[in-house]
């Protein structure tokens, strides 16, 4: 099974969920805390149980609370957490991305969580509303982002103020390493030639997918 999935997503405060942690790593599967009003206390049962991730940081989850740090508190706090972060500075403000860096260091995973419109917008027909920055439900609700992983790179380099190097482990290196693999993600004698070439404005330039050019600019 470990094979096919690599991650599940499971809220710790749902009856039989922490057996469930269990068996799903005993399976070789990752266990990630989200979509979850789950307190502190059942967050740690939860990475007792081998839980060892948080789906999209602060977002459909409980939040931080200086007398219930919740599953957001557990993120930070506990270094066995890897933080996915939805880099786009709405779906977590800008203003707390260099907080993050500093705390999460080499557990910081930059996700997009982008939905499947983003790059096409214009002439594109969707169920959800894109309001200039992410896309939105009916009722003002975020559907998900427009983010794209150049862009979240971007991000962490000019808001989060981290290096480029350091900015680029976390959208390559760190989320990889979090799932057990091992051979992609750094260039090194032996791994996928998967390579993105980008200028100083990370403007990307070209790709190479197992060594194969697949986009040049």
């Amino acid at each position: 099974m470990a094979d096919v999935v690599r991650v599940v997503t499971v809220a710790p405060e749902c009856e039989g969920a922490i057996e469930e942690i269990s068996k799903l790593t005993d399976s070789g599967i990752k266990v990630s805390i989200g979509h979850s009003n789950a307190t502190y206390r059942e967050s740690v049962k939860a990475l007792d149980a081998g839980a060892d991730r948080v789906t999209h940081l602060f977002n459909a989850q409980s939040p931080l609370n200086h007398r219930e740090p919740g599953i957001v508190g557990a993120a930070l706090i506990d270094e066995r957490v890897y933080a996915e972060v939805i880099a786009d500075t709405c779906h977590i403000t800008g203003d707390l991305l260099p907080l993050l860096a500093k705390v999460l260091a080499d557990r910081f995973v930059l996700i997009t969580d982008s939905l499947a419109p983003t790059d096409i917008i214009e002439g594109r027909t969707s169920a959800f509303a894109y309001d200039g920055q992410v896309f939105r439900l009916p009722d003002g609700v975020i559907a998900g982002s427009a983010l794209t992983m150049d862009k979240g790179v971007a991000n962490l380099v000019k808001v989060a103020k981290m290096s480029i190097v350091d900015a680029v482990k976390c959208a390559t290196e760190i989320p990889l390493r979090s799932i057990g693999i091992e051979d992609r993600g750094t260039i090194d004698i032996g791994n996928w030639a998967d390579i993105v070439v980008f200028d100083e404005d990370i403007d990307v330039k070209a790709t190479f997918v197992q060594g194969v050019l697949e986009y040049s600019k």
